[in-house]
């Protein structure tokens, strides 16, 4: 969710570049610290908190902002310089992608002054991208705790949360985010993902259309919000900023995914597949992708290519229960109905919750002439879907009382 940024040379505890002795630091290729320094000023990632001289340095760009790394490189140079000085210079390590440089000077800075939230959550930042989640979280309670009022801290915690898969604690840590600071779009645009996932899609699509009013140039926020209008049944809006978002960011598959689904929504299986296609050549990966093309193919009849498809995408992700239950939905179409049942017990298997499983091995295990388990699994449907207004529920109910007569009950 943070931006990324490309950095300069990376600096050791020294506070010079590789050797220690200055002399790679006087060799740096003038030309590039200059597109370094215009990375930094183009993609400051939210979260990362800095002071008024280290923003003024980052907005005036080039000159004024190498001028003061070189500054502060000779003043933090073999652990000296007072606390700003160690934040400023490890807040820059930061915003230049050298978080393990970083986390040197602002340790330095946190001995210097340890109920600093800004230093704590600068570290916790940097540990995020360094990977170490244990610390991240450490530093990120600890700011918290030195500072509840500060928006960044608990953007970040909402990050780490969903790192931990902790996806009702980050929802609340955005929520506190936004509360605090509204007018951040990267925070707005990672509540809606929260609000998405949690069905509460109204409310995710109020975040995610702030996030697009303040920056009407967020790809992210944009295939966010085309998502939640297409749950929504909007399915021209949800084409619209799908589109946008693929616009922004062309190379994103993810997006060129989003984008496929809004067009099948809108029943266009044509486009579907122009923008499936475009994602799987982005990301020979994208398992969602594939599962995709086989929906577009099953929708035009091409059950071969479609179980293709479908085979692709669990492959890629063993995980992906609807899938497996697309599989066995073809395999019962073509009368192969063990292949039918060894893949919707996969489904089963990976997510014993999901009802449509249930009733496809009910129909299935009828087929093969096992009535008592294709009463059990049709029985284990209705449980599952006590309030389902589907027009297939009074099917089931007529099925059972003909399974009970065959078996005697």
């Amino acid at each position: 969710m943070f931006a990324v940024v490309f950095g300069l040379s990376a600096c050791n505890d020294s506070g010079t570049a590789d050797g220690g002795d200055g002399s790679a630091q006087a060799r740096r290729d003038g030309k590039a610290v200059v597109s370094d320094a215009l990375a930094v000023r183009s993609q400051v990632p939210y979260g990362l908190v800095y002071s008024a001289r280290v923003g003024d340095a980052v907005k005036a760009g080039d000159s004024a902002l190498i001028s003061m790394i070189k500054g502060l490189e000779a003043k933090t140079k073999a652990g000296q310089g007072n606390f700003e000085d160690n934040l400023d210079m490890g807040t820059l390590q930061a915003l230049l992608g050298n978080y393990e440089q970083a986390t040197g000077f602002l340790s330095r800075s946190a001995k210097l002054k340890p109920e600093d939230a800004a230093t704590a959550n600068n570290t916790g930042f940097c540990y995020l991208h360094l990977g170490q989640l244990p610390d991240a979280q450490t530093e990120l309670e600890r700011a918290a705790g030195l500072d509840a009022g500060f928006p960044e801290v608990h953007y970040n915690l909402g990050y780490y949360y969903n790192k931990m898969e902790m996806l009702s604690e980050a929802a609340a840590a955005y929520e506190k985010a936004v509360e605090l600071d509204p007018g951040v779009p990267e925070a707005q645009y990672s509540l809606s993902l929260a609000y998405y996932y949690f069905g509460r899609n109204a409310e995710a699509i109020e975040a995610a259309q702030a996030a697009v009013d303040l920056d009407p140039d967020h790809a992210g926020a944009h295939a966010s919000l085309g998502m939640c209008q297409a749950l929504a049944g909007e399915v021209q809006l949800a084409v619209k900023h799908c589109s946008r978002a693929v616009e922004l960011d062309p190379k994103n598959a993810s997006h060129h995914f989003n984008l496929g689904q809004a067009h099948l929504g809108n029943r266009d299986p044509v486009a579907a597949k122009a923008a499936f296609e475009e994602a799987v050549r982005l990301d020979r990966s994208h398992a969602e992708a594939y599962h995709g093309l086989g929906n577009v193919a099953a929708s035009e009849g091409d059950d071969e290519a479609a179980l293709e498809h479908y085979e692709k995408a669990v492959e890629l992700n063993p995980q992906m229960g609807y899938a497996y239950y697309n599989i066995g939905g073809l395999h019962a179409q073509a009368g192969r109905y063990d292949e039918a049942v060894t893949a919707l017990k996969e489904a089963l298997r990976i997510d014993p919750m999901y009802p449509a499983p249930y009733l496809g091995l009910s129909r299935a295990y009828y087929q093969l002439g096992e009535y008592q388990l294709a009463l059990q699994h049709a029985e284990e449907y209705i449980k599952l879907t006590p309030n389902d207004t589907y027009r297939d529920h009074a099917e089931v109910w007529e099925a059972i009382a003909h399974l009970k007569a065959k078996l005697g009950e």
